[in-house]
């Protein structure tokens, strides 16, 4: 069960696999796992100060577990605050390549997810309606609630598997960025946007057989 919630503004990260107008289900060996979420991956640049979201985050596991001792939480906690390099070398042994996790590199990790729309809004406050405004590489902040959880589990020794998450509430996208998946029609046109190109699209190849 879940109990206190804490809710806390987060830093500015850099947004990955934002999933944040249209919920879906994780998927794994071709087939959807449970409900449908809203989420998203957040990218803490290593000089972003995460004390008071990592107090918060404490706060949440001690008020559901009185008692837990240091050690027992560490695991917890860095479930929840994953080493960027960490899940790097992770995705390289199961066969991703560098170029697909560099953005990871010395980044600090935070996944977060609700079953309910957050409402994502610009640095006016305005509502984003666009999903395509919202992408991965962008930059953005959000409010999040830190939840404790604990499912039971009858051969753990606690006889429950603990776990904190991150609900979010909203996000506020602050500032444009690089994107870290995919390409637009920008990017691939940008040569000739504006006009028409006198460039030759072979190259000025001779040797091209037709």
């Amino acid at each position: 069960m879940a109990k206190n919630q804490n809710q806390i503004v987060t830093p500015e990260f850099r947004l990955h696999f934002p999933t944040l107008f249209e919920p879906k289900a994780f998927m794994r060996n071709g087939k959807a796992q449970g409900e449908p979420k809203y989420s998203g991956l957040a990218l803490f640049a290593p000089d972003t100060d995460l004390k008071d979201l990592k107090a918060m985050a404490v706060k949440a596991a001690r008020e559901m577990w009185p008692d837990i001792t240091k050690e027992a939480l560490g695991p917890i906690f860095n479930a929840l605050f994953k080493s960027g390099d960490g899940e790097a070398a992770r995705l390289l042994r199961v066969g991703k390549t560098e170029e697909q996790v560099k953005a990871y590199r010395g980044q600090t990790l935070v996944k977060f997810s609700s079953g309910f729309k957050p409402q994502v809004v610009d640095t006016k406050g305005n509502d984003i309606l666009d999903a395509s405004k919202v992408y991965a590489g962008c930059y953005a902040r959000a409010e999040l609630n830190f939840v404790a959880v604990a499912i039971p589990a009858p051969n753990s020794p606690t006889g429950e598997n603990r776990f904190l998450t991150a609900y979010v509430n909203m996000v506020l996208k602050t500032r444009d960025g690089d994107r870290l998946t995919g390409r637009t029609a920008k990017d691939v046109f940008k040569a000739i946007l504006g006009g028409e190109s006198n460039a030759d699209p072979t190259g000025g190849a001779d040797d091209i057989p037709f």
